[in-house]
């Protein structure tokens, strides 16, 4: 009965943190995942109207969140649901992680609480991205793994790189545990590496609709170079920083060979995140957080055992820092996403904001780069304007290009810097600083700019 309550407040108090967020524009690259849903509606099984497209997303998600919308009808409510729902199924699949690493029920739960308040699971389940979804089909296919069931594995896994295409990470660590625990058996093998090969298959797909097995766009966004920042994300992050001391009180525990394996594989599965994915932005790790969190919950159950009082103390004190820092936590990503924290939000109402001052202000043609290029453009679905403004985005420094627009907006995330555009105009001595949104802090402001030639 403890147990069943403990669900109905988890699930109860998620659902209600998260309410106001489900009819919250699109933010950051959520954008894109909009457009390429509504693409999806347009267009399903023609797939000569996705060629041309620069990036196509893995399908997976977007199908089911479009088979969602053709019930409800398109709604913003309905996308953000969607992500509410993996945020539920990843909390359930940490909890069976953690009794499968040999966390007794009442330990199991620490799992589940500092995955909820994790702050960059709690921001991401606000968001319409697959970082959440990919991370709870991770989770249970490794659920899956841990029972031996390694066809389910292979199905799970797959979903998850159909989600998208970080959840390849799994496969190495999924061969060497099955090589570990069963020896060379090729066919218990093979199944383990399924989700790369499916992963391969998608890849081909994209190529041939696109002409690039990997879009450029992304391209830019994965490598070596990104390496450091991808290994900070998964050690040093907040939520790393605290779990993994507790998830190595796990690793070092004496206990029978194959709870031992599990563990140690399960460990590192989380540490090669960054050599399989080596990405800059923090989100990209969420997959792993259930993972550390079930080997922290562990590494809890053991101090209990040898000082119950003193295991209260991080037991109490990790979700009160956790939630502290869904506010309070600086995270801009090096100019990059916000969306770490519940920063994104204020960043997120100050683009609202700039965009409707823009159209009542009579905006004609607008110069702008990413994020506020597809707010400007975005349609009345999104939520942020009536109809969309005519606009540009920039890259282009010619005085004929620059002067045909009324007005250029900059903010200080995105990844895109806009000096040039703005030292350009300022050459032209046409530029005069109109109106500010958001703020204090320069990432969470934008700046609307009157562009005025002579």
């Amino acid at each position: 009965m403890a147990g069943r309550w403990f669900w109905v407040v988890v699930v109860a108090a998620l659902v209600a943190a998260k309410a106001p967020t489900l009819v919250d524009p699109p933010y950051g690259d959520a954008t894109f995942y909009s457009n390429q849903l509504r693409l999806l509606e347009e267009q399903r099984l023609h797939l000569d109207g996705y060629r041309g497209h620069p990036e196509l997303r893995p399908p997976l998600f977007l199908v089911a969140t479009a088979a969602a919308r053709a019930i409800t009808g398109p709604s913003r409510v309905t996308n953000h649901a969607m992500v509410l729902l993996a945020a539920i199924a990843l909390l359930v699949a940490a909890h069976r992680l953690a009794l499968r690493l040999g966390a007794t029920p009442r330990w199991a739960r620490f799992a589940v609480v500092a995955c909820a308040t994790a702050p960059l699971f709690f921001a991401q389940a606000g968001l319409f991205l697959t970082d959440l979804p990919v991370a709870a089909w991770a989770a249970w296919a490794w659920v899956a793994l841990l029972e031996r069931r390694l066809g389910r594995f292979a199905l799970l896994g797959s979903l998850a790189v159909l989600t998208k295409e970080s959840a390849w990470f799994l496969c190495l660590p999924a061969a060497l545990f099955v090589w570990r625990s069963d020896g060379w058996r090729p066919l218990r093998l093979g199944l383990a590496l399924v989700p790369g090969a499916v992963l391969a298959a998608w890849l081909v797909v994209h190529r041939l609709l696109t002409g690039e097995a990997m879009a450029s766009l992304h391209q830019v966004m994965i490598g070596p170079r990104f390496l450091v920042e991808a290994l900070g994300h998964s050690f040093i992050a907040l939520d790393r920083l605290v779990l993994w001391p507790l998830a190595l009180v796990a690793l070092v525990e004496r206990c029978e060979a194959p709870i031992a394996r599990a563990r140690r594989v399960t460990a590192l599965a989380a540490a090669t995140f960054a050599l399989c994915f080596p990405a800059p932005l923090a989100r990209y790790v969420l997959p792993t957080l259930p993972l550390v969190a079930a080997l922290a919950a562990v590494g809890l159950r053991r101090l209990a055992a040898a000082r119950p009082r003193a295991a209260l103390v991080p037991a109490l004190a990790v979700p009160l820092l956790f939630v502290v820092g869904w506010h309070h936590l600086d995270r801009g990503d090096n100019g990059g996403s916000l969306d770490a924290t519940l920063k994104y939000r204020a960043l997120l109402d100050a683009e609202r904001e700039a965009a409707r001052a823009l159209a009542a202000d009579g905006a004609r043609w607008v110069l702008a780069h990413f994020p506020m290029a597809s707010v400007v453009e975005a349609p009345p679905e999104d939520g942020f304007l009536p109809a969309p403004l005519a606009l540009d985005w920039t890259g282009e420094l010619s005085r004929e290009f620059l002067c045909r627009h009324d007005f250029f907006v900059e903010t200080a995330v995105g990844g895109v810097d806009a000096t040039p555009t703005r030292a350009a105009l300022a050459a032209l001595s046409a530029l005069t600083l109109h109106r500010t949104f958001g703020g204090p802090e320069p990432q969470l402001t934008v700046r609307v700019y009157r562009i005025a030639c002579r």
